[in-house]
């Protein structure tokens, strides 16, 4: 069986999943944040490069508890050029907490990896 790598880099970090695919899923995600308005969260990302990416997941922990998975958005396929992404999420007016939020990206064959976490606290 061929080991393949799924490789991801964010701010320096690298993401490495081996498998036994001769699928290749490779990104390049130059940037993953989350912006917040009220109790309103958009969960940005971008990418340099995909190759063999179908989907990205959005998943979100509250309080430190499991990870959820919250929606899906379809990558842009095989790309060479800048692509943006984006995911709203939002809490009840009384919500007071933290979320924590990750990628899980999906490969052509159904392989998954994640990204590291980013948090928000709501007072």
């Amino acid at each position: 069986m061929r080991k393949s790598l799924i490789k991801a880099l964010l701010s320096g970090f690298a993401i490495l999943l081996i498998s036994s695919t001769s699928i290749n899923p490779i990104i390049d995600l130059i940037d993953f944040k989350i912006v917040t308005a009220e109790k309103k969260v958009t969960i940005t990302w971008e990418t340099q490069f995909e190759q063999n990416v179908k989907n990205y997941y959005i998943e979100r922990a509250i309080n430190d508890g499991e990870y959820k998975r919250l929606g899906t958005v379809n990558s842009n396929g095989n790309s060479t050029e800048l692509s943006k992404y984006n995911f709203r999420d939002q809490f009840s007016e009384d919500f007071a907490g933290k979320a924590k939020y990750r990628l899980m990206l999906q490969d052509t064959q159904g392989h998954c990896s994640r990204s590291t976490s980013r948090s928000i606290t709501f007072r």
